[in-house]
C-alpha cells in the first residue's frame, strides 16, 4: 500500500508544469511523512521497546539482589 502511495505521489512531488507548483509542497509533505512514519515504525519503536525492556530487567535483577539477604536471614531463623 505504501509503495503504491509513494509511486502515486511521485508525479505530485516532481511535477514542474505550470499551475502545479502549488501542489508540490503537498506532495513533499505527504511523501516525507510516509518516510518518517516508516522510519519510526521500523527502527525507533523497536529500539525504545528494547531499551525499556533492558531497564526493566535491570531493575528486576537489582530488586532480587537487594532482597537476597532478607530471604537468607528468614531461612536461618527457620532452621
Amino acid at each position: 500500500m505504501r509503495r503504491v502511495f509513494r509511486i502515486g505521489l511521485s508525479p505530485l512531488i516532481f511535477e514542474t508544469a505550470v499551475g502545479l507548483e502549488r501542489l508540490s509542497p503537498l506532495g513533499i509533505v505527504a511523501g516525507s511523512s510516509l518516510l518518517v512514519g516508516t522510519f519510526l515504525t521500523m527502527i525507533v519503536v523497536p529500539v525504545v521497546y528494547s531499551s525499556f525492556d533492558s531497564i526493566g530487567n535491570g531493575i528486576r535483577k537489582l530488586g532480587l539482589w537487594l532482597n537476597e539477604p532478607q530471604v537468607a536471614e528468614e531461612n536461618k531463623g527457620r532452621a
